[in-house]
């Protein structure tokens, strides 16, 4: 048998191979295109918000876009995968990539209820609650209060950087006035009102 006949039968023999796998779904590879442009834009964004990097709503933002290009980005990558996998391969990417796009989503959403809390911020117009925090969390290695609850509304800590010790020395069942941002509910400052 001649190389010429070999590589014709190789030929038919890979293309019959890419016919029985089907290409992505039409959804699922434009909720990833559109993940990926939108990736990208975030990418440049990031570079811009840089600059601002000392600005705490703008420190915040910076992080949530930078999360949300990462899930974008992974959305694309998962996709990819999902073409070159059988039929349990494409379930588990297929999922993957629908799950990342959501949190990509999610990152988008909050993203802008932060550019809304920055316009509050910047004209120094945060609202203010008095209470006593309630339900305090921690992170995983317990060091550092995420967020509390006052008067059955939870606000978010984790950018203040509260230590425990802090917290149960000079927060814990006392009388505070929380400054926070309107839209996303992350604390400004807290104050603990016996102090001076």
């Amino acid at each position: 048998m001649s190389t010429v006949a070999l590589t014709k039968k190789k030929k038919k023999r890979l293309k019959h191979l890419k016919k029985e796998q089907p290409p992505a779904p039409l959804f699922i590879r434009i909720l990833t295109y559109i993940a990926g442009a939108l990736g990208a834009t975030l990418i440049v964004s990031i570079v811009l918000l840089n600059l601002y990097e000392n600005h705490y709503v703008l420190r915040i933002l910076y992080w949530t876009l930078i999360m949300g290009s990462i899930f974008g980005l992974m959305s694309v990558f998962f996709t990819w995968l999902f073409d070159l996998m059988g039929i349990i391969g494409k379930l588990f990417f297929g999922l993957l990539a629908i799950a990342l796009f959501v949190l990509f989503l999610f990152s988008i959403r909050e993203a802008y209820y932060l550019v809304q809390d920055k316009k509050a911020f910047d004209s120094k117009q945060c609202p203010t609650v008095n209470g006593i925090p309630r339900h305090a969390d921690f992170d995983d290695d317990y060091i550092y209060l995420e967020g509390f609850d006052i008067n059955g509304e939870s606000y978010s800590t984790l950018e203040l950087f509260i230590d425990k010790s802090f917290y149960v020395n000079e927060l814990e069942g006392e009388s505070v006035t929380v400054t926070y941002l309107p839209r996303t509910k992350y604390v400004v400052s807290v104050h603990a009102d016996d102090w001076e």
